[in-house]
């Protein structure tokens, strides 16, 4: 029973270790993304998926990070269709996961709302927006990056809604947030 449980173990901390090697290529994959080397941020998000789904965690955090940075790349190359799908995957997986990590939860929601605002479905952004500001609010988060561009953006939806008091008082408090971290 002793081996038995001592092979389990060696499994269990090798799985953690591969997801951990995981975790670290899909931040090389956002340092790609932002160098604009968007064949290596495709090729380890590639990796990482098929990784991940061999791991049978087609459903964890991590996966739901894999698919963000597809959105993410996917936009960069102007691919916005491509982006608003892998997105919309990466959401309920990172809505499950919203109290262990409420930033990057938010920024797949903000950017998902970013996303249908460029095509101009604003009434579909703003609850993507509210979330996003939900739960940065809720964690105690007050300035953030993310949380200032969700106010933005909530507050240009709100504009081209006619809600312009709600608006102004979202785009305050971004701008706001912007200068303080400038």
């Amino acid at each position: 029973a002793a081996g038995a449980e001592s092979a389990c173990d060696t499994a269990e901390a090798a799985a953690d270790d591969a997801r951990a090697a995981l975790f670290v290529a899909v931040h090389e994959d956002l340092v790609a993304i932002e160098r604009g080397d968007a064949q290596r941020a495709e090729d380890i998000l590639s990796s990482a998926e098929a990784e991940l789904k061999q791991l049978g965690e087609g459903r964890s955090q991590l996966f739901g990070l894999v698919l963000g940075g597809r959105g993410v790349l996917a936009a960069s190359v102007g691919n916005n269709v491509e982006a608003e799908r892998y997105l919309a995957q990466a959401l309920p997986i990172m809505r499950r996961h919203r109290k262990d990590d409420p930033a990057k939860f938010a920024e797949t929601a903000t950017n998902l709302a970013t996303l249908l605002v460029s095509r101009g479905a604003f009434d579909g952004a703003k609850p993507h927006y509210l979330e996003s500001i939900e739960a940065l609010d809720g964690a105690g988060v007050e300035d953030s990056i993310t949380l200032a561009n969700a106010l933005n953006g909530l507050a240009y939806a709100q504009y081209q809604g006619g809600d312009y008091g709600e608006a102004e008082k979202n785009l305050k408090r971004a701008v706001a947030i912007y200068t303080s971290i400038e």
